[in-house]
């Protein structure tokens, strides 16, 4: 009795849950339906369960699904038992604007803003007004250089922001860019933010995603 009660104590403190069962109930091009303790899944290539199980490819003769990081091969009836290891998981949805801009508002450093997601800026960027508005005292930061943006040359300075913030994804100390003029007018969210997240485009929605 003892030594289930430790296993079962080891299994909790490892992040894995209870036996999950898996069985495969039906087979296509690139989909897949798959019975993960009772509940019913159809999954496309790439799309996942809550449980964290992946489809990474599909034909008519069987399925390859990542488990714990692990590809394992299922032809349709099979029906195997599999600790799986618990993902706590944010997500936030984005649709895009009439201009095909992905517009999101968030918080930084708890205060109030809006950002636009631009994937080729490798920092968070904002102008220097902003900067005051949200109260980041970016003149005592390092100056970087000078930026081109579309109204001309820029100062700029790398700050760490405390916290950013969109829907309930949280990542903590984030540098970005504070650059002294016009540009740029919205706060970019850029990759010094997004590298933390996974994201995917689907369907015209992106979705940004933070894994535990």
């Amino acid at each position: 009795m003892l030594r289930v009660i430790a296993l079962a104590g080891l299994l909790l403190a490892s992040g894995y849950s209870v036996a999950n069962t898996i069985n495969v109930l039906g087979l296509f091009e690139n989909k897949a339906v798959i019975i993960v303790d009772g509940k019913r899944h159809v999954l496309d290539v790439g799309e996942e369960t809550p449980e964290g199980i992946r489809l990474i490819r599909a034909n008519s003769q069987n399925a390859v699904l990542l488990i714990n990081g692990k590809e394992k091969t299922f032809a349709l009836g099979d029906t195997e038992d599999y600790r799986v290891k618990k993902v706590t998981e944010e997500t936030v949805i984005i649709r895009p604007a009439v201009n095909g801009m992905y517009h999101i508002d968030g918080e930084i450093n708890g205060q109030r803003a809006s950002f636009v997601v631009d994937t080729g800026a490798s920092h968070i960027a904002m102008n220097n007004r902003t900067a005051e508005r949200l109260k980041i005292d970016y003149k005592r930061a390092k100056k970087v250089g000078k930026v081109e943006t579309a109204s001309g040359i820029e100062l700029a300075y790398l700050v760490h922001l405390k916290t950013v913030k969109v829907g309930n994804i949280i990542v903590y100390n984030v540098p970005a860019l504070v650059l002294v003029g016009r540009q740029p007018s919205h706060i970019l969210l850029g990759m010094s933010f997004l590298k933390n997240l996974e994201m995917q485009n689907k369907n015209k929605l992106l979705y940004l995603r933070q894994k535990f």
